[in-house]
């Protein structure tokens, strides 16, 4: 075997367990209705995320439907996910808190009228050492994010994955 089919049997190797891993975290978030078969191809001009550790909070099952392949390619696996639910704003600071994160996504309209403009003043108060986004579809939430000290703002597009992701890229270069 020579060193190209080593070098695919890897990748091939990393991919299953990386689309493994997808299954079981749509699956645990959108229940029967998780569907993913492939994984997207990393992007080009984005390798400095690899290996970041980045968590993505949201309450949307389609948001992670469309951000989990992505994110999880893209971070060699590293990246966590956050499904809001109900917790209060103290319970999802402790998740967070526990990934571990170079970076955090935090979506603007939660569950139970959090804002993650708060989520972001929270974390500032604990000094928290990676960098804070907000993500988010609703373009009023800008300016709370800015208010709160975010590092920045990603405009989430569920159709389009490669641009936030490459905005978020930016941010480490």
């Amino acid at each position: 075997m020579d060193y190209s089919e080593h070098v695919e049997n890897a990748q091939n190797s990393g991919q299953k367990d990386l689309l493994k891993e997808a299954k079981s975290i749509l699956k645990t978030i959108q229940g029967e209705l998780a569907f993913v078969d492939t994984l997207p191809i990393p992007l080009v001009g984005t390798e400095n995320l690899r290996d970041k550790k980045i968590t993505l909070l949201d309450d949307q099952e389609t948001v992670f439907g469309s951000f989990v392949p992505r994110l999880l390619v893209e971070t060699n696996g590293k990246a966590a996910f956050i499904y809001h639910q109900g917790q209060t704003a103290e319970e999802i600071i402790e998740e967070l808190l526990k990934t571990n994160p170079d970076a955090v996504l935090i979506d603007y309209n939660l569950a139970n009228g959090i804002k993650g403009s708060d989520l972001v003043k929270i974390l500032n108060k604990k000094e928290f050492p990676g960098k804070v986004f907000g993500f988010s579809t609703d373009m009023r939430a800008n300016m709370a994010f800015k208010e709160a000290n975010a590092d920045g703002v990603i405009y989430k597009d569920i159709n389009n994955t490669e641009s936030p992701i490459r905005q978020l890229s930016q941010y480490f270069s």
